[in-house]
């Protein structure tokens, strides 16, 4: 029996859990019928990039893990959430913004920093209020929103 072994860089890895994302019928649905919110985060920033094109990957985060540990980007340069309607990309505009108008054929895609022992993906916050998660999460619950977890494994 011959054996494959494949060895991905945690780029090529966010590259393609992004294309993967983007072929599900659900994502397909969302963005060319509703709305695909697509939340701060270095995987779901590769997944605006097969959106647009061209994208600025290095604005799309908030907080990151690096060799050194945890760090924060700063706000003043960071893109808002990636949030397009009917395959339509609506700049400036947060999942909180729009909350109201989603519902359960809508997609929200955030970025987990790890998974459990579980496999339940872990965000890390920084903000006291919860951040772009808790700015969504309970409304998402209550509306029956589709939430995408990307995460890396890296």
């Amino acid at each position: 029996m011959k054996k494959l072994l494949v060895t991905l860089t945690p780029a090529e890895s966010k590259r393609l859990i992004a294309r993967g994302i983007l072929a599900t019928d659900m994502v397909q649905n969302a963005l060319k019928n509703g709305y695909l919110c697509i939340t701060m985060g270095t995987t779901s920033a590769y997944l605006v990039e097969e959106i647009l094109g061209e994208y600025d990957k290095t604005r799309h985060i908030a907080g990151i893990v690096v060799p050194k540990g945890l760090a924060i980007t700063d706000g003043s340069k960071r893109f808002t959430d990636a949030i397009f309607y009917k395959g339509e990309y609506v700049e400036k505009t947060k999942v909180a913004d729009i909350i109201d108008k989603l519902g359960p054929n809508d997609v929200i895609v955030k970025s987990a920093n790890a998974l459990d022992e579980n496999y339940v993906p872990i965000v890390l916050l920084a903000s006291g209020t919860g951040g772009s998660v808790g700015s969504f999460l309970v409304a998402a619950a209550a509306k029956n929103i589709k939430i995408i977890m990307a995460v890396g494994l890296e």
